[in-house]
């Protein structure tokens, strides 16, 4: 098998260390070891058993999921709230999903809302070796209301990048033509959607303010926390009027069957 990878600073840096010297990579691990603590099993339940907050942040989005994204444009594991239930054992947890007040998509894939004309730089995301170019679109209510639906249930909604919405902006809220965005139970399922995603278009509603949009998305889930910048001190919890993450979702569930 011969691998076609662009080169760049990320391969120059791993194509170093596997062909290091046994020496350099000894040091290098011994480097590793001096700056993390390794534990045992017990360690994680000794932590959930305490008396603080423990915070599980998947790696990447609901629609890249393994299961539940656009094959092929997926990764290759589960991103929904499982793998921090299955380490939770039954204990206790609040769900939240996190989402911009903007799309994004890093390399190939469906994106209904995409607009090359849109600017919101972000410094920690641009153009990489692997994941490609970052892309931007509009706030998408129709992909929103489906990872809702595969992930089953959140507590919340925490709704960041509000300081970019400095003036009346366009929310994607209907797909013309239609796409039937049942969940998928196979591959195939998932390809069909991909397919239909790629030929379809958005029908966008004119929004005049951050609160317009919010309260969109609490027609299907609490918006709990909101932040408008970078820092800790830009964040808002909220008192959401929309009821019980679980509540909300399942209105829509029915509405949706």
């Amino acid at each position: 098998m011969v691998l076609d990878l662009k080169w760049g600073e990320d391969v120059a840096r791993e194509w170093d260390v596997l062909t290091a010297p046994i020496d350099k990579i000894l040091d290098l691990y011994q480097e590793f070891i001096q700056r993390v603590r390794v534990v045992d099993d017990t360690y994680l339940r000794e932590v959930l058993d305490g008396p603080e907050t423990v915070i599980f942040e998947n790696g990447q989005g609901v629609l890249l999921d393994q299961s539940f994204g656009w094959f092929p444009y997926v990764t290759r594991r589960d991103t929904t709230f499982g793998p921090a239930l299955d380490l939770l054992d039954g204990r206790p947890a609040t769900r939240l999903g996190v989402i911009r007040s903007y799309a994004t998509r890093h390399g190939a894939g469906p994106f209904v809302t995409e607009d090359a004309s849109l600017t919101h730089p972000e410094a920690h995301n641009q153009y990489g070796d692997f994941q490609e170019g970052f892309r931007l679109g509009h706030f998408d209510m129709i992909a929103l209301e489906y990872a809702l639906r595969a992930v089953g249930e959140v507590n919340g909604i925490v709704l960041t990048h509000l300081d970019r919405f400095t003036e009346p902006q366009q929310v994607c809220m209907a797909y013309e033509p239609g796409v039937n965005l049942a969940i998928p139970e196979t591959i195939p399922e998932q390809m069909q959607i991909m397919r239909a995603l790629m030929k379809t278009g958005p029908c966008y509603e004119m929004l005049g303010s951050p609160e317009a949009l919010i309260r969109e998305i609490e027609k299907l889930a609490p918006v709990v926390m909101t932040s408008h910048g970078p820092t800790a001190g830009d964040v808002n919890e909220r008192c959401s009027n929309a009821g019980s993450g679980r509540a909300a979702y399942q209105l829509r569930e029915e509405a949706h069957v």
